[in-house]
C-alpha cells in the first residue's frame, strides 16, 4: 500500500511537471510580451502587438505597425528584438520567426522557400548567441535544413517557417498566414 501511494505521487509529479514545460500550457490565460499580449487559446495562441516607441532608422523615425496573428501551441521559447522581431520556438527546434517591415515594400504577398542566406540572415540573433544555438542547434539545422522551411512575405512583414516538421507545416503556415496589420 505504502509502495503503491508513492509510485501515485511520483506519477502526479511527472505528469505536472510534463505539462508544464510549454509557455502557453494554461488554457485562457495571457502574458504580456513587450507592449503587447500573448493570449492563450485552446487550439492555437493570438498575439497582439501595438507599441507607441518609435524606432529610428537612418534619421528618420517609424512606428511599428500593430498586428495580430495566430500562432501554433506548445511555445518553448520566445524573444522580442527592437519591437520589430518577434521568434517563437517550438517542440523539436521548430521556430516562427516575424519580422515588420519599417519602410513599406512593394511586393504582393508570397509564399516560397527561403535560402540559406535568408534563414542565416533572419536567425542571426540565435545564430549569433552561442548559449541560445546550443540549445536550439539553429546552426546545424541551417546546415541540414533537412525539414520545411517557409517564407511568407507581403509589403509590411515577413514570418519564416523554419524547421518545421512535415506533419506540422500545414498548420504552421494557415495559423501565420493569419498575420493582420491592424490600422
Amino acid at each position: 500500500m505504502k509502495k503503491l501511494l508513492i509510485l501515485l505521487i511520483f506519477c502526479s509529479l511527472v505528469i505536472g511537471c510534463a505539462s508544464q514545460r510549454f509557455i502557453d500550457s494554461k488554457i485562457n490565460d495571457e502574458l504580456l510580451i513587450g507592449d503587447g499580449k500573448l493570449y492563450f487559446k485552446e487550439k492555437y495562441n493570438v498575439l497582439e502587438y501595438s507599441s507607441n516607441i518609435l524606432l529610428t532608422k537612418d534619421d528618420e523615425k517609424y512606428k511599428p505597425n500593430s498586428f495580430r496573428v495566430k500562432l501554433p501551441k506548445q511555445i518553448v521559447y520566445f524573444k522580442v528584438l527592437n519591437s520589430t522581431e518577434f521568434y517563437f520556438v517550438y517542440p523539436n527546434n521548430q521556430m516562427a520567426y516575424i519580422k515588420q517591415y519599417l519602410k513599406r515594400k512593394s511586393q504582393s504577398k508570397s509564399i516560397i522557400e527561403p535560402s540559406k542566406d535568408k534563414l542565416n540572415t533572419s536567425l542571426d540573433y540565435f545564430i549569433d548567441n552561442d548559449e541560445i544555438d546550443k540549445r536550439f542547434k539553429i546552426k546545424e539545422n541551417i546546415i541540414k535544413n533537412s525539414k520545411n522551411n517557409l517564407l511568407i512575405e507581403d509589403k509590411e512583414y515577413e514570418v519564416l517557417l523554419f524547421n518545421i516538421k512535415p506533419d506540422n507545416v500545414n498548420n504552421y503556415k494557415e495559423l501565420l498566414n493569419s498575420l493582420e496589420v491592424l490600422k
